[in-house]
């Protein structure tokens, strides 16, 4: 069950910038927009798809998301880790400005003592949390950032170019384009709930299903579960060994966590470092259900060696 709504939505805008890159144009194209918003019953959070039909140049075109949220820093994702920034400015000025945009994986959080809110996102790797003058928080998403330039020596960001000055008209993103991204919100920190396993089931759906089961599903479906929400799966491989698997995983927490990594009914593996070697590990468990039990460090990246005896033959 789902309920849908959309809005169509048409703007005028500057064409370009003026001819003496210090304005923009008085000439208008129209941009079009059309963002449907979805919510699924049985999932908590709203998802977005947003159309977008570009016909103007040298502009940006954000997805803002405005939160009653007052923070002091941004919580953001990364390929193996979670880290922290801080809303206002720590570095000194260089040779470019400070610019509020930064890179995340797959979310962005702000978090409150009572209310926090993330915006997570498939594919789109630029955001901005902004703090506002009237005791809120806005988390702004890069849809599309139109330029006509590899790169200037004449921006009023940065004293002198950052490379070769060629033009580039196929960035200015004209046409049709289609994006994806959801909100969810919490309470307190995103280490407390499951907001890490709720945007990975976003970000990572799944793309095959089994429409009957039996005694071989679990076997034959499942390479890695772990029972702690901080650790993410991160990739899976075969091996040229037959029913043999690389997984990986890492920890998004800042703190040391136990966790317990079961693998298919009957497979038995060993953790390997990241060119394929074995590791000896202090303070490893394992059970008679093949699964190991160990603490991982903070933000630590696991990889484990499997192999699926139930199917070996």
């Amino acid at each position: 069950m789902r309920k849908r709504i959309k809005l169509s939505m048409s703007f005028d805008v500057p064409a370009a910038l003026a001819a003496d890159r210090r304005a923009r144009s008085s000439e208008c194209e129209r941009l079009d927009i059309a963002l449907t918003a979805t919510l699924h019953a049985g999932l908590d959070r709203v998802d977005f798809i947003a159309g977008v039909t570009n016909r103007a140049r040298d502009h940006r075109i954000r997805a803002a998301l405005r939160t009653p949220v007052v923070a002091a820093d941004a919580v953001h994702d990364t390929s193996f880790g979670v880290i922290r920034r801080p809303l206002a400015p720590s570095e000194p000025r260089g040779t470019e400005d400070i610019y509020p945009t930064v890179p995340h994986r797959s979310f962005t959080a702000v978090e409150g003592s009572e209310f926090s809110a993330a915006l997570a996102s498939r594919g789109i790797l630029e955001v901005e949390a902004r703090l506002e003058s009237v005791g809120a928080t806005t988390i702004l998403l890069t849809l599309l950032r139109c330029v006509g330039w590899l790169s200037r020596s004449d921006l009023a960001t940065r004293r002198g170019g950052a490379g070769p000055e060629l033009e580039t008209p196929d960035a200015q993103e004209l046409g049709a384009h289609r994006f994806e991204f959801a909100v969810a919100t919490f309470n307190g920190s995103y280490l407390v709930g499951d907001l890490l396993q709720r945007v990975e089931a976003y970000t990572s759906p799944p793309r095959i299903f089994s429409g009957r089961r039996d005694d071989r599903d679990d076997a034959a479906a499942m390479l890695l579960s772990c029972n702690n929400s901080r650790v993410i799966f991160s990739t899976a491989r075969p091996l040229a060994r037959a029913n043999s698997y690389k997984v990986r995983a890492y920890s998004a927490s800042p703190t040391p966590e136990i966790a317990r990594f079961t693998f298919s009914a009957k497979g038995r593996a060993r953790i390997v470092d990241l060119a394929g070697r074995s590791v000896k590990r202090a303070g490893l468990k394992r059970s008679r259900d093949g699964a190991i039990t160990l603490e991982l460090k903070p933000f630590e990246v696991i990889t484990f060696e499997a192999r699926d005896r139930s199917r070996a033959t």
